[in-house]
């Protein structure tokens, strides 16, 4: 009996006395969600750059410290600061070469965070590449041989030292064999040659007025002859990097690290813990670059997350950690449980766009506790068909599968300044007054054209001419609709390169004019994503997908990044809907279902649950 009454005594939550960085604590149903639970789905998420750069620096050092103590020379792997700077330097020359009408900031706040990140991780790759790839392929190490034949046999390795011989060689004869060189490298002579042409335009002009006390142009150092492509170098090292992360060991959340620790690294897989990095070491590098919106991300998730659990755990379906982990395991074939994170996290962050491989992991145990619950429900009758709950998805489902269309436009009204990459000063506020003052003028727009036809029909019934004093200040609908998207829509699409080969224009938002799309491109147009689905409850893309009329402008509703307002021009069926007949198709419809269906189940738990702080 005493066990019992203790058993029942920790079961109830307890009264929660605690103080938060972030304002009132967070707590569901009096369960805490710790400040160090809201650090570390940050760190792990958006601040990931700043963890990454510890874990690979730790493994080159441990590779330069061996090197050393083999006798081994490792001069000239970590460049000077003049060598460095001489570097980032030219980098960023040549970005601002490209893109002349790019806030150089806010780019590097966009890939980086800011430029301090940006320094060391530029400094890493060129002792990453020095250690590990340098040009002369006799100077690599046996993983760097193995990495890149796991990914292509020894296509890799020949490319590269042949390569390398060309190069040699046409440096060597200090550029003797031009044919040669315009055979070989097309893209690289074409590119030189326009540089160095534009570089003579402005030697020459430059020599002509030289007389006068300015010159309007700098020609500069003469340009040299271009490296390989730098997307070919990162890709080389990211398969390097991926194999010594498989030689490695590291522990993050997924392995059951408690909230105070947010990665350890065991180097050579000895069993001991080579470094341990906690929570609040990297929140203090990290708590400058992160925005008030991501901190009320990590809150919202979080408090979902245990919302979700509480109510799975009350009606008794919620899984372990330990049967959740098996379940992750087998669904990669059995590769082992790092190798599976690594490859579910394609799907995780790609796909699905959570912001970590470690936020999917806690939702992978809710949707597998929720898998387990809704199976039943919707395995196939013995009077044959499909499932009731199935039956009902099936109208949805046909829609994304078969490959169902829809022309919309949306306007977005923006807290997010784009080009400069930072969210507005009061921005929410902002959005929220200017999208509901859209709203009315369309509103209104629509009742004055709605009266001004009304009056110019009886006025034509009648053979009459309209009293130009009588008629409501109007303008079609859609003309105005489309006056608006031109002023007041914040979707940016960033400018083409000014030099050098153009960028792809796929995905660029043309002022929300996105034209016919699938339904999950359109949720990557709309600036949505699963996971934005999942944490918020609340999809603008399938509202305008499914159940928004024609015609109709509807909102505002708030989505990611400000308040949205969305017309629909048209639909298109599915051009290849699912057959029921087909247990192939009755398969993928039970895989969208379960995800589906969790999204209003947790849900409902969230808005069930006593939250606080959020």
């Amino acid at each position: 009996m005493t066990s019992i009454l203790l058993l029942a005594l920790f079961a109830q939550p307890q009264p929660v006395v605690a103080e938060s960085e972030f304002g009132e604590p967070v707590t569901v149903n009096e369960v805490l969600i710790t400040d160090a639970a809201i650090k570390r789905h940050i760190i792990y998420g958006p601040c990931r750059p700043a963890l990454e750069w510890r874990r690979i620096d730790a493994l080159l050092q441990y590779e330069i410290g061996r090197r050393k103590e083999a006798g081994e020379s490792v001069e000239g792997l970590n460049p000077n600061d003049e060598d460095f700077q001489r570097t980032y330097d030219k980098k960023i020359a040549e970005f601002k070469e490209r893109f002349p009408t790019l806030e150089l900031e806010a780019e590097i706040r966009r890939a980086y965070r800011n430029l301090d990140w940006y320094r060391r991780e530029l400094r890493m790759d060129i002792v990453f590449d020095n250690t590990y790839i340098p040009d002369n392929q006799e100077l690599w190490p046996a993983i760097t041989f193995e990495a890149l034949r796991a990914e292509a046999g020894d296509i890799l390795i020949d490319d590269f030292k042949q390569s390398y011989e060309r190069r040699s060689n046409f440096y060597a004869t200090e550029l003797a064999s031009w044919e040669e060189a315009k055979a070989t490298y097309p893209d690289r002579v074409k590119a030189y040659e326009a540089e160095l042409a534009e570089w003579e335009r402005k030697r020459d002009a430059g020599e002509e007025i030289a007389e006068q006390p300015s010159r309007p142009e700098e020609p500069g150092d003469e340009p040299e002859f271009p490296q390989e492509d730098a997307m070919y170098r990162s890709i080389l090292r990211q398969m390097v990097r991926d194999m010594l992360f498989k030689t490695a060991e590291t522990k993050t959340s997924i392995d059951g690290l408690p909230d105070e620790i947010v990665m350890t690294l065991d180097i050579n897989g000895d069993g001991e813990v080579d470094h341990t990095w906690r929570t609040d070491e990297l929140w203090d590098d990290v708590k400058d670059t992160v925005s008030e919106k991501e901190i009320s991300d990590a809150k919202h998730f979080l408090a979902k997350m245990e919302s979700a659990r509480q109510r799975m755990a009350g009606e008794e379906f919620l899984l372990t950690h330990e049967e959740a982990r098996t379940i992750f395991e087998s669904n990669e074939g059995g590769a082992g449980f790092q190798s599976a994170q690594f490859n579910i996290g394609m799907v995780a962050v790609g796909n699905h766009q959570f912001p970590s491989v470690e936020s999917y992991g806690d939702y992978f145990r809710v949707l597998e506790s929720h898998r387990k619950r809704v199976t039943p429900l919707i395995e196939s009758p013995e009077e044959g068909g499909i499932a009731q709950p199935l039956r009902e998805h099936l109208v949805r489902a046909n829609q994304i599968m078969g490959l169902g269309k829809v022309d919309c436009e949306v306007l977005l009204v923006s807290a997010f300044d784009f080009p400069s990459n930072k969210w507005v000063e009061n921005g929410w506020e902002t959005s929220k007054e200017q999208a509901a003052w859209i709203k009315e003028e369309i509103e209104k727009n629509n009742q004055n054209y709605a009266e001004y036809r009304r009056l110019r029909m009886e006025a034509a019934a009648a053979g009459e001419e309209l009293d130009p004093n009588s008629i409501p200040q109007a303008m079609d609908p859609h003309d105005f609709w489309s006056l608006l998207l031109d002023e007041y829509c914040g979707y940016w699409d960033p400018p083409q390169p000014e030099k050098g080969r153009p960028g792809s224009a796929v995905g660029y938002k043309m002022k929300g004019r996105f034209g016919e799309r699938y339904r999950n491109d359109l949720q990557g147009m709309i600036g949505e994503s699963p996971f934005h689905q999942f944490v918020r409850g609340f999809s603008i893309t399938d509202y305008v997908f499914f159940e928004q009329q024609i015609g109709t402008v509807a909102g505002p509703f708030k989505g990611p990044h400000g308040y949205y307002l969305t017309k629909v021009m048209r639909r298109m069926p599915p051009t290849r809907p699912l057959n029921i007949g087909d247990d192939r198709h009755v398969g993928l419809l039970r895989d969208d279902y379960v995800p589906f269906s969790l999204i209003g189940y947790c849900e409902e738990a969230f808005q069930s649950a006593d939250v606080k702080g959020i």
